[in-house]
């Protein structure tokens, strides 16, 4: 299934338009000339915690996971304000997926971005996979708050939802962000409830034996209240203090390295880049309270 190149053939997933232009491609059917690209476009927001180069697109379109570009009509686009984009079709949102073994349990989700991703290489999907995580969704930086008629980003889910048709289980790993996480419950996300801490962080810091303590407790608390209804945050914030403490505290030691910090949301902390909290397009539900108060 790595191998398709299908357009839209004017409409739209979810409703009628008039001037669609969308193509959408997956996996081996991307040109590997835009490589350099979906390079661009992951590595603008996300190469804080990992530089990506088009050797590591060519690497992650290899393995079984499906890749996913959605392709428009050129229209002055740029993913780098200073590097305006020529071609006449070009790549305006990518989404990354894993395909992962979890039994429809967000326990079993990968706890990092490292392991999730098999350490940015992403990797061959188990025999007995029955879960597609959408790791990452960007849109270029010249459609974003672009009022087109065309929505991009909504095109690629709904497309996506539909390819991954025989897989029982779809989550998101969001990051922490109420923005990102209110997107997919518009295009028919549950918010799960469910947050892991710090699983997105550089790899020199993800291993730190606080961030691993916190993890610890944070797990152990969940495991405790599981099934009683107390599962909400996944004790985020429960331990909110003290996440916070130590995420800034790696925060002042990345700016004091010269790393590149991530960009700041204006409706979240800081911190919130580090953690992951995933949305549910499909299954998880039965065995999990979603939706239980604490």
């Amino acid at each position: 299934m790595n191998d398709i190149v299908m357009p839209v053939n004017g409409h739209r997933l979810g409703s009628v338009h008039s001037d669609i232009t969308l193509d959408i491609k997956v996996g081996k059917g991307i040109p590997r000339a835009d490589h350099p690209l979906l390079a661009d476009i992951v590595d603008g927001p996300w190469g804080w915690m990992l530089p990506v180069e088009q050797g590591i697109i060519a690497q992650r379109i290899s393995s079984e996971s499906p890749l996913i570009a959605t392709y428009d009509v050129n229209d002055g686009d740029w993913i780098v304000k200073e590097k305006s984009l020529e071609q006449e079709k070009i790549p305006v949102v990518f989404l990354e997926i894993v395909i992962a073994k979890t039994g429809g349990k967000l326990e079993h989700v990968p706890r990092n971005y490292w392991a999730l991703t098999n350490e940015g290489r992403w990797g061959a999907a188990p025999s007995d996979a029955d879960t597609a995580i959408l790791v990452d969704i960007t849109n270029i930086l010249s459609r974003r708050g672009k009022r087109n008629g065309k929505d991009e980003v909504g095109e690629t889910v709904g497309f996506t939802k539909n390819y991954l048709e025989g897989l029982p289980h779809i989550c998101t790993y969001s990051p922490y962000f109420g923005g990102v996480i209110g997107m997919h419950q518009r295009y028919g996300a549950l918010d799960s409830g469910y947050t892991i801490p710090f699983a997105r962080l550089p790899k020199k810091y993800h291993d730190r034996d606080n961030v691993q303590a916190i993890r610890g407790r944070v797990e152990r608390y969940d495991q405790e209240n599981r099934g009683n209804g107390k599962l909400v945050k996944t004790g985020f914030d429960y331990h909110q203090t003290e996440i916070a403490v130590v995420s800034e505290r790696i925060l002042n030691e990345m700016e004091r390295n010269g790393e590149r910090l991530p960009s700041i949301p204006k409706d979240n902390p800081p911190h919130h880049w580090f953690h992951t909290h995933p949305t549910i397009y499909r299954g998880f539900g039965q065995d999990f309270p979603i939706h239980k108060a604490a």
